[in-house]
């Protein structure tokens, strides 16, 4: 059992957040208030500690949200939402200047909806700049268990991969058949 207060420190975050831009936010979000200055103040006045905005295959307004909240009693982790051949990949790094070139080996589709490479090729390119991935809610039908299934040499690659540190369950019923023992 562990002891929550022997040192551990919890925090609130959110590091799957989508903002308005045609051109630096994600194409699937129409609501123009969420832009990384509002989405930065909202974080603040809900109490989060640390935020990403991980956009469909687009870095621009992580990069806004880190500029802004440089003054500001938050953390913005630089981040992206890829939305690869096999399902959608949340990919982090330490600084924007390693997620910029990651974003640089990717293949976006004209009009962002896609990428052209898999979790494992991302996943290798995220270990080449210091990231890491979380599966995106890997139980809708954008995720990685609806797009690839289960149990195949593919969900053996990318669960095996040492870049991969989570999978994002978006449903709680969902949890226990992620469970291990």
């Amino acid at each position: 059992m562990v002891d929550i207060n022997d040192g551990d420190h919890f925090v609130r975050a959110d590091l799957h957040i989508h903002s308005y831009g045609v051109d630096d936010g994600s194409f699937d979000v129409t609501d123009e208030s969420m832009t990384p200055e509002n989405i930065v103040n909202t974080a603040i006045s809900s109490n989060l500690s640390i935020i990403s905005i991980t956009d469909h295959n687009e870095i621009g307004n992580s990069k806004k949200a880190i500029d802004y909240a440089k003054v500001k009693n938050i953390l913005v982790i630089p981040g992206i939402e890829v939305s690869t051949t096999q399902g959608h990949l949340l990919v982090f790094f330490e600084t924007f200047t390693n997620l910029r070139s990651f974003y640089g080996k990717l293949t976006i589709s004209d009009n962002k909806e896609r990428c052209d490479q898999g979790i494992v090729e991302c996943l290798d390119y995220a270990k080449q700049y210091g990231g890491f991935g979380i599966l995106a809610h890997i139980d809708l039908d954008s995720g990685f268990e609806k797009v690839i299934g289960r149990f195949n040499d593919v969900t053996e690659a990318c669960f095996s991969h040492p870049e991969l540190l989570g999978l994002e369950i978006s449903k709680k019923d969902n949890f226990e058949q992620y469970q291990t023992s």
